[in-house]
């Protein structure tokens, strides 16, 4: 285990870990709803709703659904109908009209090439929680809830005036069952055993003044307890 203090410091060792390829896993982190991932989906459901309004375009296109670098937006103002970023996000709406739900959640996650590049930068983290996301906004749209509504139901997500029902609703999924580092804070610890745990932060009483990592030194080396 990798124990922090909060979740702010275990994305900075899973960013580090990352670089080392080190495996590594996310256990019970909460804040489904407060990712990037929860706002990137809203953006792509908003576009979807309206493809022709030229500002949710714009921010469907800068997500990962598209990965259109800001600098080539400018470039992007006027495009014909049959440009391969117009016709993709005018093909969604139609099967969001029709209902054809599990195709429409499948398309954004695999037509887009989303899987293909997270799983090729090695973003699982993120990548499970657009599946997680998905997967909740399905079954809503099961019951009955129609685009504007996951977009309403999602905002409300978002903005933590609610919870989708189920006790873990809010938390995010492990990204990995195979062997890995597990990164948790201290709180959700209690009661597990490792036979390795390292501490990372956690021996100051608030936030740090600076956004660099807090080590702790004898002598000019770092202690191993």
């Amino acid at each position: 285990f990798v124990l922090t203090r909060t979740g702010s410091e275990g994305r900075l060792v899973g960013e580090a870990l990352r670089e080392l390829a080190v495996p590594h896993a996310f256990y019970k982190q909460d804040g489904l709803f407060e990712t990037p991932e929860a706002a990137d989906v809203r953006d792509l459901l908003m576009a979807i709703e309206a493809p022709g309004d030229r500002s949710r375009r714009f921010r469907a296109w800068l997500s990962p659904f598209f990965d259109v670098p800001l600098v080539s937006l400018p470039d992007l103002s006027e495009l014909a109908s049959h440009h391969p970023l117009v016709e993709r996000l005018e093909e969604w709406p139609e099967l969001a009209l029709r209902r054809e739900n599990e195709r429409l959640f499948t398309a954004l996650a695999d037509d887009s090439g989303l899987v293909r590049r997270l799983l090729e930068s090695r973003h699982e983290r993120e990548l499970t929680n657009y599946l997680h996301l998905f997967e909740i906004l399905l079954a809503l749209a099961q019951g009955g809830a129609r685009l504007p509504d996951l977009i309403v139901e999602l905002s409300a997500y978002i903005a933590g005036e609610r919870l989708p029902p189920g006790e873990d609703a809010g938390v995010q999924r492990l990204e990995s069952d195979r062997a890995a580092v597990q990164i948790m804070t201290m709180h959700k610890s209690k009661g597990l055993e490792a036979d390795v745990v390292y501490v990372f932060g956690g021996f100051s009483s608030g936030p740090p003044r600076t956004t660099e990592p807090v080590v702790y030194h004898e002598k000019g080396q770092r202690v191993l307890h």
